[in-house]
């Protein structure tokens, strides 16, 4: 009973929505299943509510008002920026790339790649002595 068109099925049975033959399959699925039964019973009772709710209405037309206090509050407000806008929240994947580049970006990690580096430019750049023959 947990088959959204099931649900869909019964209300419209019970707002008589349904033709003939539609309506006769209804009435022996629920001759048959004491759950259909159930929430029919329910979706009845929910009906009974809703059509017993007070009916209020507004005495004036409010959008105008709304519409001003809108604007109002518009123009009230200072300009958003772009640091004022909502950052997306991270997911589980920046997460894990923020922790592997805490662990490898460290002063001491970043020190030693700039060595390496260093010592690759020289060992270009200066020539190495050639080993001499002996004779």
């Amino acid at each position: 009973m947990n088959d959204p068109s099931q649900h869909e099925l019964l209300s419209a049975y019970l707002d008589g929505e349904l033709p003939a033959e539609e309506r006769a399959r209804v009435e022996r699925w629920l001759d048959e299943d004491a759950a259909a039964r159930r929430r029919l019973d329910e979706l009845r009772a929910v009906t009974v509510s809703m059509k017993n709710l007070p009916a209020h209405r507004l005495d004036e037309d409010l959008s105008a008002r709304v519409l001003r206090a809108a604007e109002h509050r518009i123009l009230a407000e200072p300009a958003a920026t772009a640091d004022d806008a909502p950052r997306p929240a991270a997911t589980d994947e920046t997460r894990s790339t923020r922790r592997i580049l805490r662990r490898f970006l460290t002063p001491r990690a970043i020190a030693w790649s700039g060595v390496a580096i260093a010592v690759a430019i020289l060992l270009t750049v200066i020539p190495l002595e050639q080993p001499r023959e002996l004779a």
